[in-house]
């Protein structure tokens, strides 16, 4: 009891994972756990029970750092890991490097970008619509609803008959 310390809410977190050792997260239920992602980028190891998200974190790591919602288990793999530090040290690089690459904000921007790229243009004359007054930031409204839209709608209109 002595050795954990809970701190509640605190606002600098990088100051705080600056003095821990390691961060343990005993959610039931999580998105995308940001306090881990936060903790390993910031080289500090995280160990939690198992829930939404994990994997896309750990991947292949997963049954090093998470175990099912047993703490005894969760325990035991924390201190025989903690007996390994250079174990420790590297599987932690391992997830920073997976972390940058598949959560950096330049991935999301990357991504939104080779999306963007793909689809297809829309001229304010394709859409049916007049072109918004030089400086506006609206879009153009069109006359008529887009294709895609139509179909949904005839879609709702069958199902629900």
């Amino acid at each position: 009891a002595d050795r954990v310390i809970q701190l509640g809410h605190w606002d600098d977190i990088p100051g705080v994972l600056s003095v821990v050792d390691a961060l343990l997260l005993t959610s039931r239920s999580e998105g995308l756990p940001r306090s881990i992602t936060e903790a390993l980028l910031a080289g500090k190891p995280a160990f939690m029970f198992a829930c939404e998200g994990v994997e896309d974190i750990f991947a292949d790591q997963i049954d090093t750092f998470v175990t099912a919602r047993d703490p005894s288990a969760l325990a035991a793999r924390i201190v025989v890991l903690w007996r390994e530090p250079n174990r420790i040290a590297s599987l932690v690089a391992s997830l920073q490097t997976r972390l940058d690459q598949q959560f950096h904000p330049r991935q999301h921007v990357e991504s939104l970008l080779a999306c963007l790229a793909t689809a297809p243009r829309v001229t304010a004359s394709a859409a049916g619509t007049s072109a918004p007054a030089a400086g506006s930031l609206a879009a153009p409204r069109p006359s008529t609803p887009p294709p895609c839209a139509i179909s949904c709608a005839k879609k709702k209109s069958t199902t629900t008959a």
